[in-house]
């Protein structure tokens, strides 16, 4: 009896052990930075920004409308409005983002709160599609504490989740690495991002800068506005792209880092698309607007 005693506490003492080490080895991953991106969490829900629906039906009318660019696409200039959703669902088909894999999507913060640079380790849904974040991508952004991982800061924001709805019709098998940036972002800044992430970015990877431009002026100064900034992005003109305000661009250190990077990458601009929101209001609309450009870069 004693014998059967001891025995039966030597396996509860052994199952024990097991069950402290396999913990143990999950808090080493955290320590290292790989269990960060392994919890639980529910995903982000993309349809507060655009219902699955919606989103299908835009990239539907995009195939329809655009043809696929020719060269090989590595950045894309979007609207994050669900008004002119249909300018960044064009531009995501036009880039073919539907045989890349891995995307960086970067917009600004529009809360301006936390971090100067976050991330988020959730997945994103919209419908039924799940994208995950790509673990390397955002260790490769937190682990020199370039980036917060931080993801209360994008359940609301919709630079990041209008884009994702979109890609996820047109990619369900993407991974993304969401990142918004505070409006003090500087190009230097900017630039430090696309150092980390350099090993990844490769004609398999698109980056997407989810940026809106000029914000409340009359519908022919916001054009006349979108003109002006166009030709700085066309110029690479970056050092005045960064000093612009909200009249002109709602991410100017984003938009100043991305001309960088793509000069030196020696990727060439080209506008896609111009537009402000009183082509989608209609001529009976008087108010303040917001214009919008989509840039694909080769």
């Amino acid at each position: 009896m004693k014998k059967t005693l001891l025995l039966l506490l030597t396996i509860l003492i052994l199952l024990v052990g097991c069950s402290a080490n396999d913990k143990s080895e999950q808090q080493t991953e955290s320590a290292d930075g790989q269990a960060l991106f392994e919890h639980q969490s529910q995903p982000l829900n993309c349809d507060k920004f655009l219902s699955a629906d919606q989103a299908q039906k835009l990239c539907a009318q995009a195939a329809q409308k655009q043809e696929k660019a020719a060269g090989d696409s590595r950045i894309l200039v979007v609207p994050h409005h669900a008004l002119a959703a249909d300018l960044t669902a064009e531009a995501l088909y036009k880039a073919d983002a539907a045989n890349k894999e891995l995307f960086i999507i970067i917009g600004p913060n529009h809360a301006n709160q936390g971090a100067k640079i976050s991330v988020t380790d959730q997945s994103y849904q919209s419908g039924k599609t799940v994208l995950p974040p790509d673990k390397q991508a955002l260790s490769a952004l937190t682990e020199n504490e370039l980036a917060a991982c931080d993801s209360s800061r994008f359940a609301d924001e919709h630079s990041i989740g209008l884009p994702v709805a979109l890609l996820a019709q047109l990619n369900p098998e993407a991974r993304i690495v969401p990142i918004i940036c505070r409006h003090s972002l500087t190009r230097e800044e900017g630039a430090e991002i696309f150092s980390a992430l350099a090993p990844l970015l490769n004609d398999k990877t698109l980056i997407i800068a989810s940026i809106d431009f000029s914000h409340h002026l009359a519908a022919a100064q916001a054009a006349g506005h979108n003109e002006q900034i166009a030709k700085l992005i066309l110029d690479g003109k970056s050092e005045r792209i960064a000093k612009l305000d909200s009249s002109y661009i709602d991410a100017p250190g984003i938009m100043a880092a991305v001309c960088d990077y793509a000069a030196k990458d020696e990727l060439s601009p080209a506008i896609l698309r111009k537009a402000t929101a009183a082509d989608y209001l209609g001529d009976g609309y008087t108010g303040e607007v917001t214009s919008y450009l989509t840039i694909i870069y080769q």
